[in-house]
């Protein structure tokens, strides 16, 4: 009798979980379609396959080893570092090999992971909370474990950015990770490591600290490239500027995706703290967007 129940709420979960997915995505097409947005773009462009395709392996993954929970936490906490992930790997490429004439074309493309992000949280923060965790979290992981897993991520990270670089051409996997700059943003984080106390189960609390880094990192980037354009560079000599700029970007972008990925995979229960860690780095990636981009206003179009 219980199976049958089980059984029951679970289809109607499915229908029911079918039917929002399916109002929430022509409700957002309907809008793209009133604004004349090329409808293309958002499912076949390349950021939004890069990114739907390493979600959906990533929430298989949680699904698999934690259940509802896995898929309920997964699709709240990963999206936003994850869109902001692809979104920057379209601009690198663009920045270092533009096109004139194709710049807001390539900055609007690469928001679209951005549309997904916000449709994946909207259904994950839906989901009913269910208690079907089979066991509780364990002590906290030895040193030696801790940097085990690290040099896991750091090996799917590679391979991930790796794939994602087959889909443009011109430029290399290489182009992504610029040791003069990587090098400097793990030295940060690896200081605000240890000069923080960790009152925050261990992924979480490395989760932070990528943040941290990232604003400490950014800061210095962002005043760079302000004294740089005093030089009056070329478009090519801005463009890869940038690039360098939003390279030290990825970096922070992809470790707190996968420090959230462990967080969950590792029942540390940090979903608001991630959350609420999530807006915090898409301030910084809005204030990125509107450094490198400034669409025109209707007075600039216009001539007023």
């Amino acid at each position: 009798m219980d199976n049958k129940v089980g059984s029951s709420t679970s289809i109607r979960l499915i229908a029911r979980s079918s039917l929002a997915l399916v109002l929430i995505v022509s409700g957002l097409l309907w809008i793209g379609m009133q604004s004349r947005l090329p409808i293309f773009h958002i499912f076949s462009s390349v950021p939004s396959i890069v990114f739907l395709s390493t979600l959906i392996a990533l929430i298989a993954i949680l699904s698999f080893l934690r259940g509802r929970t896995g898929l309920r936490e997964g699709l709240s906490v990963l999206p936003i570092p994850l869109a902001t992930s692809t979104a920057i790997v379209h601009l690198i490429f663009f920045l270092l090999d533009p096109e004139p004439g194709k710049e807001l074309e390539a900055f609007a493309i690469s928001l679209t992971p951005l549309i997904w992000a916000a449709v994946s949280m909207v259904i994950g923060l839906s989901l009913p909370i269910v208690d079907d965790t089979e066991r509780s979290p364990g002590n906290r992981p030895s040193g030696v474990s801790i940097a085990r897993d690290f040099l896991v991520i750091t090996v799917v990270t590679l391979f991930w950015s790796f794939c994602a670089a087959l889909l443009y051409d011109e430029v290399s996997f290489l182009d992504l990770w610029v040791p003069g700059y990587l090098v400097p943003c793990f030295v940060v984080f690896g200081g605000l490591a240890l000069m923080s106390k960790g009152q925050q189960p261990v992924w979480s609390f490395l989760g932070t600290c990528a943040l941290k880094a990232g604003f400490a990192v950014s800061a210095v980037t962002m005043t760079t490239y302000l004294l740089f354009l005093a030089n009056q560079p070329t478009m090519n000599e801005t463009g890869y500027m940038l690039a360098l700029g939003w390279i030290t970007l990825l970096c922070a972008s992809a470790s707190i995706t996968a420090m959230q990925f462990m967080s969950v995979l590792n029942y540390e229960d940090e979903m608001a703290e991630s959350i609420k860690r999530n807006w915090h780095f898409l301030e910084l990636f809005g204030f990125y967007i509107f450094l490198s981009m400034a669409p025109p206003t209707w007075f600039d179009i216009f001539g007023f």
